[in-house]
């Protein structure tokens, strides 16, 4: 699956903003989350280390 949203609504790096979009795009179609694999593919990213690494990054979620 390709995501067509790539931005979020907060100052992330691109591929964070792609990562995060991709990840609210496929729990809206699935009703659950993404593994790191599918984030992967969806973003286009051959490694999983690399989506992982940027999920740690994420900030906080704002309640």
């Amino acid at each position: 699956m390709k995501c067509t949203n790539t931005r979020a609504s907060y100052a992330l790096t691109e591929r964070q903003h792609r990562i995060v979009g991709c990840a609210r795009e496929w729990i809206a179609g699935h009703g659950e989350a993404p593994s790191v694999r599918e984030l992967a593919a969806a973003v286009g990213l051959t490694s999983t280390s690399s989506v992982v690494y940027h999920l740690r990054r994420l900030p906080p979620a704002t309640p």
